[in-house]
């Protein structure tokens, strides 16, 4: 009995001594303390206290605690080391397969060690109140489990060995909690791949809290997991200045991240990659490049529990999963938008900036993008895996870090009125996508430094794919790249100035380029190897190299349709191959006679299997079309509009028409819209064609959007099936507008028109028909409302 009360008040004794040191509460002087001068191992029980400073140890362990119930109180003294690898200032560690039990350590300054202070195989106890600076590490667990880790100031460690420059690293150990620590400025001066972590934990480290820590200004992330790091929680911390602030990565899912004030990080903020089931709530990450960004390789990595309570700048994230019906915008105001496996959802009306991407998407169908600016973001919009039947409307994606918008695996997505411009990577990256049907688009200023990147329009395989009346100008690298494709129609656009090339095509095949200016590109109007089946005809070609044709070159491909009644492109009476100019005024169009009907009188060869039987024959002046942008496109009344001309040819006359019944004949002119609506504005411009005054007018469709009550909502769209053939050919309309219209009406370019919604017509002589489609409905005002869309040379019959 006697030596059981012995032992059970000797328990009560080291408690009391653990308990009493974690208070803070010198007791160093007390009888039953151990003082230490140098280097020891520890391996009795006990308290253990620093009589003075332990400079310069040598030793690869200066203190080595190898049992259980141990305290030792650094009494602020320092311990310092030599800098050598595999160094320790203060190690407890026991065997392989065992454990010590309750082991602290306190009030003790590390410095000059690979690791301050370690823990290996230790259950209960505590780190606290430490100073550890200029280690490579400053505290490192292996295999520790329920300990106290609080109050130690671990910065300015050093970058030093293979693991280093880290304030705290943690690996295998479950069940501690961090608290109130000072982790700032690890590993600055230099880069490695693990080292400059406020806190690391990796190795399926689980069930830790880290709260309440102030981690700043670190060389890589301010808290890092990684590696199957599953059901921690990290609350109420305060991160700020690190290369990226909080990062969950590589199966480390499970985890709660709550009340965190995260900014002010050098790149991102918070980011979840290939990890799943997180948990995010209130947490406030503001004034970082790139706010918050989720990335995965599937679905389930994109699965997280993520409320409107998180915010990016002051805006709420809206992360989506399985929702139906929903519209988010000018009211909600979104950071940044996510939408997994979502249906019938309205996004516009928004500036999402500042994210790793400003809206995400996979798996979503029935999706409306109307009125955005994603600028800012390391991508614009990203249509992950297999989004169907998307329509984005005065999208602009501009000024971001990667790509304007990228669509992988993409079904029936409709892109008007929008821009991809000033990106970094790409402007519009359409990646094995079907059924994509773009017009009124820009992809201009991307600036990407790779061969792919600085592109303005890049179709990598997929099928059945049009391109209408788009600009991509002043890429640093192509306009348009198109690898692996089947069924692309590239029509009535420009494509010039880009450093490169303007149009590239590789290994793809049933591939229309007609109505093109393709001029002033670096190396080549053209790059071609691999194409098949194609035709390439009605282009303004003017370009030092016109076309580059690689081995192999194109095959069955035609330059030139037969002779059609025109104009061309050029403004001659007819249609047939292209016209193929110089900057110097070499080319074969502007010195080779014309043969009396408006082509020249030889072909052009461009090699033995590629020949333009119809080259257009030489004009003076550049090709003659109307084009106008304006800034701002909206705001509030009463609304100042800056227009500027971006029309060529040899102009006589502007009309700007502004849709609200005003007009002006300025070839730049200002005007100001009073009242709330959506203005349709168009420009036509006048030239002498000899002696002939010809005209060419650019339309666009609810340019101008003037804030207010709303007016009715019309949104005019038709689609034909097919849009080419030979004569008779017979077409079917499918009209598609909204807003319950109360009339129809297509003409169809030939002389005949219709007021069904969905009309059949027949084509008898062959021609390219310009179509166009005006709906009527009565708007909530009870007046008659109207809308317009008009596609030129939209139906081809040979």
């Amino acid at each position: 009995m006697g030596m059981k009360v012995v032992s059970l008040l000797l328990k009560f004794l080291l408690l009391s001594a653990i308990c009493t040191t974690i208070a803070g509460i010198c007791i160093a002087d007390e009888p039953g303390w151990t003082p230490i001068t140098g280097p020891i191992e520890i391996s009795e029980p006990g308290s253990y206290y620093l009589a003075g400073d332990i400079l310069e140890c040598g030793e690869p362990v200066c203190i080595n605690i190898t049992c259980s119930d141990v305290v030792l109180d650094g009494r602020t003294h320092l311990i310092s080391g030599v800098f050598d690898e595999d160094t320790t200032g203060v190690f407890a560690q026991a065997p392989i397969g065992d454990f010590l039990e309750n082991v602290s350590v306190t009030n003790i300054s590390v410095s000059g060690f690979e690791d301050g202070v370690s823990f290996m195989r230790v259950h209960g106890g505590a780190i606290s109140r430490n100073m550890l600076t200029k280690n490579a590490r400053g505290i490192a667990l292996l295999e520790a489990e329920d300990l106290l880790v609080y109050e130690n100031n671990a910065s300015g460690q050093i970058m030093y060995g293979k693991m280093n420059g880290a304030g705290l690293v943690l690996a295998q150990s479950h069940r501690n909690t961090f608290t109130q620590n000072t982790l700032n400025e690890n590993g600055l001066g230099a880069e490695s791949e693990f080292g400059g972590h406020g806190i690391l934990a990796g190795d399926s480290s689980s069930g830790n809290v880290f709260t309440e820590n102030t981690v700043h200004g670190n060389q890589e992330s301010g808290i890092k997991l990684e590696m199957f790091c599953i059901g921690n929680l990290i609350s109420k911390n305060t991160v700020a200045g690190n290369q990226d602030g909080i990062l969950l990565l590589t199966g480390s899912g499970g985890n709660e991240v709550r009340a965190n004030v995260i900014r002010e990080n050098r790149e991102f903020g918070l980011v979840l990659a290939q990890t799943s089931g997180n948990i995010l709530r209130t947490n406030t990450i503001e004034q970082n490049p790139y706010n918050f960004y989720v990335d995965g390789l599937s679905k389930d990595e994109y699965l997280h529990d993520v409320d409107i309570s998180n915010t990016v700048d002051g805006k709420p994230i809206y992360y989506l999963i399985d929702v139906t019906g929903r519209v988010i915008g000018k009211a909600e105001d979104p950071g940044t938008v996510y939408l997994i496996d979502c249906e019938d959802v309205q996004l516009k009306d928004s500036t999402l900036e500042k994210n790793g991407v400003g809206a995400f998407f996979w798996g979503t169908s029935r999706l409306v993008l109307e009125n955005l600016t994603c600028r800012q973001n390391g991508a614009g919009i990203n249509l992950g895996n297999e989004c169907d039947s998307v329509h984005l409307s005065r999208v602009h994606c501009i000024e971001n870090d990667g790509m304007g918008i990228f669509i992988s695996n993409g079904r029936n997505v409709t892109i008007e009125h929008s821009s991809t411009s000033f990106n970094t990577i790409r402007g519009l990256l359409i990646h094995e996508s079907s059924d994509v049907f773009i017009t009124n688009t820009s992809a201009s200023h991307n600036e990407g430094p790779g061969i792919l990147q600085g592109t303005g329009i890049d179709i990598e395989g997929g099928r059945n794919i049009s391109l209408g009346m788009t600009r991509t100008s002043h890429n640093l690298h192509h306009g348009i790249w198109v690898n692996g494709m089947e069924n692309l129609v590239i029509r009535d656009g420009v494509s010039d100035e880009n450093n490169e090339l303007g149009i590239v095509g590789i290994n793809s095949e049933h591939i229309l380029v007609q109505g093109m200016r393709v001029a002033g590109n670096g190396e080549a109007g053209m790059g071609i190897m691999g194409l098949n089946d194609c035709t390439i005809a009605n282009n303004y070609f003017n370009n030092t190299v016109n076309v580059d044709m690689a081995d192999p070159g194109a095959t069955a491909t035609s330059w030139n349709m037969p002779k059609t009644a025109g104009p061309n492109i050029v403004g001659g009476p007819y249609l047939g191959g292209n016209y193929w100019a110089k900057p110097d005024g070499t080319g074969w169009s502007e010195v080779t006679p014309d043969r009396g009907d408006g082509f020249c009188n030889a072909p052009f060869v461009i090699d033995d299997d590629n020949i333009d039987n119809l080259p257009l024959h030489i004009r003076t002046e550049p090709p003659f079309y109307a084009d106008f942008t304006a800034n701002p496109v909206s705001g509030n009344p009463p609304l100042t509009v800056q227009f500027t001309d971006a029309s060529d040819g040899n102009i006589m006359r502007y009309l700007y028409r502004f849709g609200d019944g005003f007009s002006s004949m300025s070839p730049n002119p200002a005007h100001t819209y009073r009242r709330p609506g959506n203005y349709t504005v168009s420009l036509t411009i006048w030239q002498m064609d000899g002696r002939t005054l010809s005209s060419k007018t650019m339309v666009k469709e609810n340019y101008i959007r003037v804030e207010g009550a709303p007016g009715p909502d019309v949104r005019t769209n038709f689609s034909a099936t097919p849009v080419s053939g030979t004569a008779p050919l017979q077409v079917a309309f499918t009209g598609t507008s909204t807003g319950s219209p109360i009339l129809w009406k297509y003409s169809f370019g030939d002389g005949f028109m219709s007021t069904q919604q969905n009309p059949t017509h027949t084509y008898r002589r062959p021609g390219n028909y310009t179509v166009k489609l005006t709906v009527w409905m009565i708007g909530p005002d009870s007046k008659l409302a109207t809308e317009t869309i008009e596609r030129v040379n939209y139906i081809t019959v040979t």
